[in-house]
Parts: structure tokens; sequence; C-alpha cells
């Protein structure tokens, strides 16, 4: 799923999000599938299908990175509550629109 390599990139904030999933999304995949479990590792997949169908970067692709750079930076760490919340809202989120 993750090894193309976009041809033709006209958007370079598109482009270095697609190299990024090229070069390190299963990488991505693992590290958050361990911070956040199934849910985490969900997320990055998402996104990374996401961005290989993209032909520009769309708020939605820019809201999951931001979500993932959070949670591989650790920013909820210590706070429980609003990992779990934000994890389920993506859940509830995913299960509403399959």
């Amino acid at each position: 799923m993750f090894d193309y390599l976009p041809t033709e990139i006209h958007h370079e904030p598109l482009s270095l999000a697609q190299r990024l999933f090229f070069n390190h999304g299963h990488d991505l995949a693992e590290a958050a599938a361990q911070l956040g479990g199934a849910c985490g590792k969900a997320r990055v997949v998402s996104c990374g299908l996401q961005i290989e169908a993209a032909t520009r970067m769309t708020f939605r692709i820019r809201r999951e990175l931001a979500a993932i750079h959070r949670l591989l930076a650790l920013e909820n760490v210590g706070n429980l509550a609003l990992l779990h919340e934000a994890f389920l809202g993506y859940t509830l989120h995913v299960q509403r629109h399959s």
C-alpha cells in the first residue's frame, strides 16, 4: 500500500507527505500501533490511502497528519482522558462513515 512513488506532483506539501509515506509508511503505522493501538494504526493507514489518491493537500489530510503527529510526539502523554477521547472520537467517526 505504501509502495508507490508519485510521478507528477504539483503541490509541494502533498509531495512531501507522499514521500514520507512512501519512505516510512510501514514504520509510521507500526509506531502508531505501538502508541495508539489498532486505532492509531488505522489512522495512519487511512491517511496514507488518502495521500496516495490525492491530487492536492486537503483539510482532511492536514487534520489527519496533525493527529498522527500528536500521537507520535507523545503530546497527550500523562493525560489519558484526552488520548482516549481523541481515539474514541476517531473510532466513532470511522464507524459512522463506513
